[in-house]
């Protein structure tokens, strides 16, 4: 399977940079709309969409949901 197929049965999302996984909802988030993507597997057009690099880092989710998790762990430990 080339990675053109992985991107179209994915869509665009998981390989954008704009985009970051919440795991606390499990969806993805565009930082460029600063809203959730519903659909996003479905999703194969996207004039703000920008290819993740070889180097590309995500950075963690910072909804209130996914800080609380976070303050969570921090405690317990």
């Amino acid at each position: 399977m080339s990675d053109n197929n992985t991107t179209e049965s994915q869509g665009l999302c998981p390989t954008c940079e704009k985009s970051i996984w919440c795991p606390v909802w499990a969806e993805w988030k565009c930082k460029h709309f600063e809203r959730r993507i519903y659909g996003y597997a479905k999703l194969t057009d996207c004039k703000f969409y920008s290819k993740r690099g070889k180097k590309f880092k995500e950075s963690p989710c910072q909804c209130e949901d996914c800080l609380k998790v976070s303050a969570m762990y921090k405690e317990e430990e």
